[in-house]
């Protein structure tokens, strides 16, 4: 009676914790119920989602122009999360990301206990995870990497469940393509370590079961494919996928920091999370070499002898390597790969003998975690950010007229040129305008010029113009037929932003 008694306290002590966690990550997304959408991907997602509506169908659009650098997963989900409320937009779409997470959380801790059999490593590892910055950051705002995080987790959790592990793999694909096959790779070390014996039939099963998950989560590069042929190779496969590992497309140079940009960026986004992970893994592989030695560096016996958590970390380290030395460095790519280092770190506790030192890092690491946690989320305040573009924005929303001219201010003309002189554009870079939010909440179709001959030459057959008064003043703009509709405040009086409206 007494252990079902503990037993029943245990249960009643995780729900109530991980109620704490649904409710803080709920509450920051809440408190961001007034913040217009982010530039870039917010607005991106945002707007491609708004044009589903608009379509009347799954194309995706970006400001009319076709948009095939993602899957359409997410849009399709933003723009049913649009559709329920014109008051609540932002909230509405965020709170789906939000309950993406919130799965996340229950996985990581489900995934915890399978691999270790401890609730307090299981409840240590989802808290670790929520002190990352990064990751609650994500929690509350559109994006598709916490989606990636839950369908690789996901994946793992359910490997042996054909069509839930399946659902997963075509929730990865269809929300950030071909990084959402990457749990196919625990599937083959998992079949192999688990088949010593490895028979021509079960080959046979397992590559046409791989090849059915394969076929399923490959739809949409078939209908894509099919409706927009060599278009969407190059706009999809080379754009997005291959030139970014091998060019820092878009500018993203990581600071310069080369291979130390995500080892400088783990240590930044937590040092708790970070320093019991490597930890971890130093400890996983030192004893992987140990053993290797033990047996004549026969590395199919090591293979076929490795644990739970060492199989985990075989299968996510080549990702973590191939990261590191891609040529694009962007801070949120490391947010799926956080809830299986939240995994890995915990595992160093189950080496401590001693109960007095692993309660006192239980603690210490639990608490810490909690409070991270709770100044990101209950604690949170948040102060509401917009830019001159949101301004404009603003001010020409309501125009009848839906066609405008906006010349982009110099420096993105030269990064403009500079972008296209070194390769570094992709089919879409420059259809956004400097802001994706711009057009989304503009509900105007705008052609963005970044060359001025251009926009000189044409700039009199719209009825909206936008441009920027050190622009204007030196390309001698004529404005008879115009009216100045409104400017934007600028301490420098000759970046201000000048919107004329046709009398």
């Amino acid at each position: 009676m007494k252990i079902k008694h503990k037993r029943n306290k245990s249960k009643i002590l995780i729900i109530f914790i991980f109620i704490l966690f649904g409710l803080g990550l709920t509450l920051r997304t809440i408190k961001l119920s007034k913040q217009p959408f982010y530039d870039w991907d917010e607005g991106i997602y945002a707007q491609v989602g708004k044009e589903i509506i608009q379509n009347k169908n799954i194309k995706t659009t970006f400001n009319g122009t076709v948009w095939l650098n993602k899957p359409p997963l997410l849009h399709l989900i933003t723009a049913f999360a649009l559709k329920l409320s014109k008051t609540y937009e932002e909230t509405n779409a965020r709170l789906v990301i939000t309950v993406f997470s919130f799965l996340v959380i229950l996985l990581t801790y489900k995934l915890t206990l399978k691999l270790t059999n401890n609730k307090l490593l299981s409840l240590l590892s989802t808290a670790l995870l929520l002190s990352s910055k990064t990751y609650i950051e994500r929690s509350s705002i559109l994006n598709t990497d916490i989606i990636i995080g839950l369908s690789w987790i996901g994946y793992v959790y359910f490997i042996d469940k054909f069509w839930i592990k399946t659902f997963f793999l075509v929730l990865g694909v269809w929300s950030k393509s071909l990084v959402g096959f990457f749990p196919l790779v625990y599937e083959i070390i998992n079949f192999v370590h688990k088949n010593k014996k490895v028979t021509i039939s079960k080959i046979r099963i397992f590559l046409a079961t791989v090849f059915i998950q394969v076929g399923i989560a490959s739809l949409w590069y078939f209908y894509a494919y099919l409706n927009f042929g060599d278009y969407f190779l190059k706009a999809h496969f080379y754009d997005q996928i291959f030139k970014r590992v091998i060019k820092p497309i878009e500018s993203h140079f990581g600071n310069n920091l080369g291979l130390l940009y995500y080892p400088y960026l783990f240590w930044n986004d937590s040092k708790i999370l970070t320093l019991l992970s490597v930890t971890s893994i130093v400890t996983i592989l030192y004893n992987l070499i140990h053993k290797l030695k033990k047996i004549r560096f026969n590395f199919i016996k090591l293979f076929y002898n490795l644990n739970q958590l060492e199989l985990l970390v075989v299968f996510y380290l080549p990702f973590l390597l191939l990261l590191t030395i891609s040529k694009s460095k962007i801070y949120w790519y490391i947010t799926f790969i956080l809830p299986l280092l939240s995994i890995t770190a915990v595992s160093i506790l189950l080496k401590i003998k001693k109960k007095i030192i692993y309660w006192l890092i239980f603690i210490t690491v639990f608490l810490f975690s909690l409070t991270s946690f709770l100044q990101q989320t209950i604690f949170y305040n948040h102060k509401v950010s917009t830019n001159e573009r949101y301004v404009l924005a603003e001010c020409v929303k309501e125009e009848s007229a839906e066609k405008l001219a906006y010349l982009m201010k110099e420096s993105e003309r030269l990064n403009y040129r500079f972008l296209k002189e070194n390769d570094l554009d992709t089919a879409t870079t420059f259809i956004y305008g400097g802001s994706p939010s711009f057009v989304y909440y503009s509900n105007k179709k705008p052609d963005f010029y970044y060359e001025e001959k251009k926009f000189v030459k044409n700039y009199r057959n719209y009825p909206i113009v936008i441009i920027q008064k050190v622009d204007y003043l030196n390309l001698g703009i004529d404005t008879n037929d115009y009216e100045l509709k409104c400017e934007t405040n600028n301490q420098l009086d000759h970046k201000k932003w000048l919107v004329f409206v046709k009398k």
